[in-house]
C-alpha cells in the first residue's frame, strides 16, 4: 500500500498567478489530482506490471484498488491491494493475504495441502513442499490442484474420519498410468515413492517418480521438502507511484483545476 499526496508547495506556485475564484477551487482540484494519480498508478499496475508475471490469473489482474480522497478530509488517496472486505464471495481471503508477498517478498506461509501432509506424517512440521522438475505446472505456473489431491490420496494423507479419498492399490496403479500417459508417454513403467526426512537415501526428502524406459530408468523429483520457501519481491509499489506522480502530477492538476473552475458554484 502506498499513498499519494500533492505537496502544498507544489500548488502555491500555481496559486500566485490565479485570481480569487480560482484560488477557492484549489482544494477541490488538489483532491481531484491525487485521485487521478492514484487511478493512473492502479491502471499502470494492471496494464504493465501485473501482466509481466508468469501467466497471471484474473484474480491477480484485478487485485488493485484505490481509496479515494474525500471532501473535508486530508487530500490523500491510497493505492493498495484488495483485502477480504472487498471480496464478495463468502469465506474467501483477500488478495492482500494471497498475493501480498509480490509487494514485500519474504517467507511464504504454509498451504492447506502441506497441513494435510504434516498431519499424515509425510511432511515434517516447519517444512514446505515446492515443485520439482518432474512436475508439469498449470497455465498459471502452479502445481495443478488435481495432482496435489491425487498425491495426497496416493500417500493416504486424508484422515479416514474426515474425507475418505485415500486410494487403494488398484486406484494407485490407475493414477500412475494416467500420469505417465499425460506426462511421460515414452515411459514403460512409472511409480511414485516417498523419501522422508531422516531416511538413509542420497535423494533429497520429498515425493519422487521412478520412471522406466526401454533404454533404462530415471528418477524425477515431483515435490521437494525444504526448510525455507521464500518469495521474491516483484513490485516496488512506492517507486511505481512516485514515478507516476513525477510524470503526471502537473498535467493532472491543470486538468483538474479546469474542471473545478468549470463546475464552480
Amino acid at each position: 500500500m502506498t499513498t499519494i499526496k500533492v505537496d502544498i508547495s507544489d500548488i502555491e506556485r500555481y496559486a500566485r498567478e490565479l485570481d480569487q475564484i480560482r484560488k477557492r477551487q484549489i482544494p477541490y482540484a488538489t483532491r481531484l489530482t491525487v485521485n487521478k494519480l492514484a487511478e493512473s498508478a492502479k491502471r499502470h499496475m494492471e496494464m504493465k506490471e501485473i501482466p509481466s508475471l508468469d501467466r497471471p490469473t484474473r484474480y491477480a489482474l484485478n487485485m488493485m484498488r484505490v481509496e479515494y480522497a474525500r471532501r473535508n478530509s486530508d487530500p490523500t488517496s491510497t493505492v493498495k491491494v484488495k483485502d477480504s472486505a472487498m471480496i464478495t464471495k463468502r469465506g474467501m481471503v483477500g488478495p492482500d493475504q494471497v498475493l501480498g508477498h509480490l509487494f514485500t517478498g519474504g517467507q511464504r506461509r504454509g498451504k492447506g495441502f502441506e497441513g494435510l501432509m504434516q498431519q499424515a506424517g509425510i511432511l515434517p512440521k516447519g517444512m514446505y513442499a515446492v515443485p520439482g522438475e518432474g512436475v508439469t505446472l498449470d497455465r498459471y505456473g502452479n502445481i495443478p490442484r488435481g495432482l496435489i489431491i491425487q498425491l495426497l490420496a496416493y500417500f493416504r494423507a486424508f484422515q479416514e474420519s474426515g474425507f475418505r479419498a485415500n486410494m487403494n492399490n488398484k486406484n494407485r496403479a490407475a493414477f500412475e498410468k494416467r500420469y505417465r500417459g499425460r506426462n511421460l508417454k515414452s515411459a514403460r513403467s512409472f511409480n511414485f515413492f516417498l523419501v522422508r526426512v531422516g531416511d538413509k537415501s542420497r535423494l533429497h526428502p520429498g515425493i519422487w517418480a521412478r520412471v522406466g524406459f526401454s533404454a533404462g530408468k530415471s528418477i524425477k523429483p515431483i515435490l521437494m521438502f525444504v526448510e525455507k520457501a521464500t518469495y521474491k519481491q516483484y513490485f516496488d509499489l512506492p517507486a511505481i507511484v512516485d514515478m507516476i506522480v513525477d510524470r503526471d502530477s502537473e498535467f493532472h492538476f491543470e486538468k483538474s483545476l479546469q474542471q473545478a473552475i468549470a463546475t464552480a458554484k
